[in-house]
């Protein structure tokens, strides 16, 4: 017989095999953190339908150029609030609470020297899971008319 040189049958086998197991190692180091992070987004997202905010009264004061807006936490669970204005001019100004806000509790949150007419005031909940993970759910359908006072 010839001297013949090359890889038998059984180490070519084993060498497809760690390659594919390579492989997958490399893939899923991509993928798990994608998957690790998508189910967190799902369970804040869930919070969110749970959770329901709205804006309680608006007040524009003409003189100070300053606007009140009262937000309640009226279902479920909230870190803060973050209350919209909405100007005549279509611009939108965003502000929030400084505390947690408790079931059913009501804050004020103050905007200083808001130049524009302030026209409407809604709200939004800004939520968080175990793992330091925040979110602001979508504005609440109720919006307000901000009146004026002297």
């Amino acid at each position: 017989m010839k001297n013949k040189k090359g890889l038998s049958d059984v180490v070519t086998i084993v060498l497809i095999i760690l390659l594919a197991l390579a492989a997958v190692g490399i893939i899923w180091a991509f993928i798990k953190p994608t998957i690790e992070n998508t189910g967190s987004g799902i369970d804040l997202s869930a919070q969110c339908f749970n959770t329901e905010v709205k804006p309680m009264k608006c007040l524009y004061n003409s003189t100070t150029d300053d606007v009140n807006v009262s937000v309640q936490l009226s279902k479920g669970k909230a870190d803060k609030i973050k209350a919209v204005l909405e100007f005549d001019d279509g611009t939108t100004l965003v502000g929030e609470t400084s505390q947690p806000i408790t079931l059913l509790g009501t804050q004020q949150i103050g905007f200083s020297d808001v130049a524009g007419n302030a026209l409407k005031a809604s709200a939004a909940a800004v939520i968080s899971d175990d793992n330091g993970n925040t979110k602001t759910c979508d504005v609440s359908p109720t919006v307000i008319q901000c009146a004026s006072s002297p």
